[in-house]
């Protein structure tokens, strides 16, 4: 307890850099099961109530960390369990509800839902910081967190037909146009899936994308301080500003992807390709080109925005991919996806760690780091241009198959 009332805590860089991976620890629980859960009980009731969950754990966290450091551990990694199932639990929401000619759209409003809540929480958190304290953040989001869940359970359905306000034809339109799925008692077939190199195409590029995003998430307030030495808390606007434009371009570059379908020019293989190259290549490339203005603050975030405002593009690429190859265990997929994906959450702040800790303001040490992460994005992209499948997979249909010959036993 310090002099003015408020608290702070003396961990080392070793226990914080452990606190800033626990969540992605528990982050990679949940990711397959979750999209099973959402295929066979509804989005509505997984998603809903796992994030029920992580707001009542956020609203605690203040008073888990004055008790013991080990039990705020277990707290992160139980609210990156509950989280785990928010994107793969989508996919099976997004077949019901959504046509086909609109799906790359739909699904760049759905998952940019990320870059919106990074836009509010951090000028929202550093306006908090600066006028309360670090505390009232986690109640504030908490409480936040605990309304969308009521508006969550009140406003949305799994299906079209079970929707109060909307009009027969929509219904009518929506069931005419969207992807066929199967209602099947049958489990995802695991093995099958983590055997499909189309599947592990996919995965590669989430560990990418997942790497320069938790390298500028979880790491770039400590680069923002350390080494261009400005206050997070006074320029929390500043800082969103990449995120908001990823946020502003998704809807842009979802749009023209289903417009560049419907008019026929491209192909919808040559169309995915094309929104990858935009989504991987551009953040990579701004990636590459922070290590060389590490002393500009300015020129930093211009090349940040820039680069990440094509990050949305993946939402057309190796993402909608994702549910091209296994519509009817589409969430499942997504899980393995987005969950190995998620590794990356564990490792890029004990990367950082290593290449920084010997003096966290040298700015080769962040110039090495933000190179690694521009390299596997580059990887990753190449492969998904080299491997990439656009077609329902084989495991998809055996999985039926295996249902339908159960079923007639009897």
């Amino acid at each position: 307890m310090t002099a003015d009332g408020q608290t702070r805590f003396c961990w080392s860089d070793s226990q914080q850099g452990l606190l800033k991976s626990a969540f992605f620890w528990g982050y990679l629980v949940l990711q397959i099961h979750g999209g099973t859960l959402a295929e066979k009980y509804g989005t509505r009731k997984v998603l809903g109530i796992a994030l029920l969950i992580s707001a009542i754990l956020t609203l605690l966290t203040p008073v888990i960390a004055k008790w013991n450091i080990w039990a705020l551990f277990v707290s992160r990694i139980l609210i990156g369990i509950a989280e785990a199932v928010t994107f793969p639990s989508l996919p099976p929401l997004l077949q019901k509800w959504v046509p086909e000619s609109e799906k790359s759209k739909f699904i760049s409003f759905t998952y940019t839902g990320g870059n919106l809540g990074t836009v509010i929480t951090y000028p929202l958190c550093g306006f908090i910081l600066s006028t309360l304290d670090w505390e009232a953040v986690f109640y504030i989001t908490g409480g936040f967190s605990g309304l969308w869940c009521v508006l969550w359970f009140v406003v949305l359905t799994d299906d079209p037909n079970d929707h109060r306000c909307i009009k027969p034809k929509e219904v009518e339109y929506i069931e005419g146009h969207r992807t066929n799925t199967v209602k099947t008692s049958a489990l995802p077939p695991y093995f099958e899936i983590l055997k499909s190199p189309a599947v592990w195409t996919c995965i590669l590029c989430d560990v990418a994308n997942g790497w320069g995003l938790y390298t500028i998430l979880t790491e770039g307030p400590n680069f923002i301080s350390n080494v261009l030495h400005q206050d997070i808390a006074n320029n929390g606007l500043l800082n969103a500003s990449p995120h908001l434009a990823a946020l502003l371009m998704s809807f842009v570059l979802g749009s023209l992807s289903d417009w560049m379908l419907i008019k026929g020019y491209l192909s919808e293989p040559a169309n995915f390709k094309l929104f990858e190259i935009l989504g991987l290549g551009g953040v990579g490339c701004a990636l590459a080109l922070m290590g060389f203005f590490t002393d500009n603050y300015l020129i930093c975030v211009a090349i940040l925005t820039l680069g990440f405002s094509l990050r949305g593009a993946l939402y057309s690429g190796h993402i909608k991919s994702i549910l091209k190859l296994s519509p009817n265990f589409s969430g499942t997929v997504m899980g393995y996806s987005n969950g190995i994906g998620s590794v990356s959450g564990v490792f890029t702040p004990l990367v950082t760690a290593a290449l920084t800790e010997g003096d966290k303001s040298d700015p080769v040490g962040w110039r090495y780091v933000f190179f690694i992460a521009a390299g596997i994005e580059a990887l990753a992209l190449l492969n998904y241009l080299i491997n990439a499948k656009f077609t329902t997979q084989s495991f998809d249909e055996i999985a039926l198959k295996t249902d339908a010959n159960v079923e007639n036993t009897f």
